[in-house]
């Protein structure tokens, strides 16, 4: 296999995905984002740029094809720290996030109105 075609971890496809994804809500004032389904193991700290963000999807709610098999991707983050700078949050669906035990960081999102695990 050359150079050009090596395999990405999937961790790394999605996070790659996840920032490619934050650039554009950020140079197009998104007020959703959508990060489901990438397997994030850590949610990145760009996230914190998004302050009109008013709905973020970061857990698995569907089967994905993955190395020609549909699975989910569940996500293995522990840390959702980034999203307490996102003041504007109506909604975040934290489905599949089986690790995460420390949800301290949603408290001081005032708007927050669901949750969705």
């Amino acid at each position: 296999m050359s150079k050009d075609n090596k395999i990405i971890p999937f961790p790394e496809r999605g996070r790659n995905e996840a920032l490619r994804r934050i650039r554009m809500a950020a140079e197009n004032s998104w007020d959703r984002l959508d990060l489901s389904n990438l397997g994030l193991d850590s949610l990145p700290r760009e996230l914190e740029m998004l302050k009109g963000l008013q709905h973020l999807l970061l857990g698995s709610n569907k089967p994905v094809l993955v190395e020609g098999k549909y699975t989910y991707v569940l996500p293995t983050f522990t840390d959702i720290s980034p999203v307490a700078a996102l003041t504007d949050l109506r909604f975040i669906d934290l489905s599949g996030a089986t690790r995460l035990q420390d949800l301290s960081p949603l408290s001081s999102l005032v708007k927050l109105h669901e949750l969705s695990a």
